[in-house]
């Protein structure tokens, strides 16, 4: 009788009440075509985390993402109760995209009166970085139409994106004031059930704040629960950050975990030996699920083949401790 071939499992770690796969497919750095076909493959072979923003590729990842939970469930390779489809809020797309040097400053004015600030969505005030607002009004707005682009009735996680871009034109008091404006929004969004929870992208700010005001707001029954920051092996001073927002009880995503594309990382033999010499890319996706305090582990690929061999390498066996100490004794 043959012996049946029984393929590892992902990992997983709780996530608001969910597991959540140790890793995640996020959208893919370059520009180009989003392939639905691909973000729905890697649904298929397991991963449950799928993270995307308005402004990647023009919105297009967004109704790529959208098609592609179509496609999985239609395939009965996994059930929407299973997937962890988080977005952001905070760039503003069109502002991404259109800017001074592309139409000009009196146009692009122009642009901004008509398009947002006449129909209330934010005031100039608001505006930072000439492409971000946590404006209330706008913060409603983008989430309806990431729902709309996506087709889907709920999202299980909204980022509010890059919060330190606020710090250039607000003061501390008055950054409080708008960061606490933006989690009494999320929180009524929460409370119609349109988001699950939400957190913050950041490369900066301060958590344990963050998660007092979340509390003045709400309580203990709050609903900030993750922080998305960079992490990767040419970025390990960002370990202590990590830890640091786990033990707040934050649930982490860590992206740029494939440096770009994992460059030569020059490993010390003990450790490719260890690993049994895989590719940069492996060693890449295996090192940052399992650094102390990552809840999930972003990558991005178009490519099929490179779905299918990062989600083989993030099947094996985790990490132990002494990857993070220095290697492995």
């Amino acid at each position: 009788m043959p012996t049946l071939s029984m393929t590892p499992t992902l990992h997983h770690r709780s996530f608001s009440g969910r597991p959540a796969t140790t890793v995640g497919l996020g959208a893919c750095k370059e520009s180009g075509v989003d392939d639905a076909s691909v973000i729905a493959l890697a649904m298929q072979l397991g991963c449950t985390v799928i993270d995307t923003a308005p402004h990647y590729h023009k919105g297009a990842h967004e109704r790529a993402v959208g098609e592609a939970v179509r496609i999985a469930l239609d395939s009965h390779a996994i059930a929407r109760e299973q997937l962890i489809i988080s977005t952001k809020v905070g760039r503003i797309p069109e502002l991404v995209e259109t800017t001074k040097v592309t139409l000009g400053f009196a146009r692009l004015r122009t642009f901004i009166e008509e398009r947002f600030i006449t129909r209330g969505l934010f005031a100039w005030d608001d505006l930072a970085h000439s492409d971000h607002t946590f404006a209330p009004a706008y913060l409603r707005h983008s989430v309806a139409a990431s729902l709309e682009r996506l087709g889907v009735a709920q999202l299980d996680c909204v980022f509010l994106d890059a919060p330190e871009l606020q710090q250039q034109i607000a003061s501390p008091t008055e950054l409080a004031r708008r960061m606490l404006a933006a989690f009494e929004t999320m929180e009524a969004l929460c409370a119609a059930r349109v988001v699950r929870c939400y957190g913050v992208a950041t490369a900066s700010c301060d958590l344990g704040h963050l998660v007092t005001l979340a509390r003045g707001v709400a309580g203990d029954h709050h609903h900030f629960a993750a922080a998305q920051l960079r992490l990767s092996m040419l970025r390990q001073d960002a370990l202590a950050t990590v830890a640091r927002a786990a033990d707040l009880g934050l649930h982490v995503y860590v992206r740029g975990c494939l440096d770009g594309g994992a460059p030569g990382y020059q490993l010390p033999d003990a450790i490719c030996t260890a690993l049994g010499d895989p590719t940069d890319a492996a060693v890449a996706i295996r090192w940052a699920q399992a650094a102390p305090g990552v809840g999930t582990a972003l990558f991005g690929s178009r490519d099929p083949r490179h779905i299918r061999a990062n989600l083989a390498a993030a099947r094996l066996p985790l990490l132990d401790r002494s990857f993070y100490t220095g290697g492995p004794s």
